[in-house]
């Protein structure tokens, strides 16, 4: 099934894989850890080399047990808040 660049910039990943292969995804599991800028992440964000940032990783899994997709999110945590809730 292919996507067009409209849709990929207007949906969330989680629907984009679920359209793209008709499998619904039934979990994710994330991990927050500190991490240092390299000089490539550093000349991207426009920060100095090893400069702290926040490492988030998110696997994603479908309901038959195989991974949807892993992804990793370099955040500089001056611009980040994260808000944990359990209803």
């Amino acid at each position: 099934h292919t996507l067009s660049w409209e849709q990929t910039e207007q949906e969330p990943t989680w629907a984009l894989l679920q359209k793209a292969t008709q499998s619904t995804i039934s979990r994710s599991d994330i991990s927050i850890r500190l991490n240092f800028a390299d000089k490539a992440l550093a000349e991207v964000l426009g920060i100095a080399k090893n400069s702290p940032l926040f490492l988030l990783e998110r696997t994603s899994w479908f309901e038959n047990g195989k991974c949807a997709e892993n992804s990793r999110f370099y955040i500089r945590p001056e611009r980040y808040e994260f808000t944990l809730s359990n209803g």
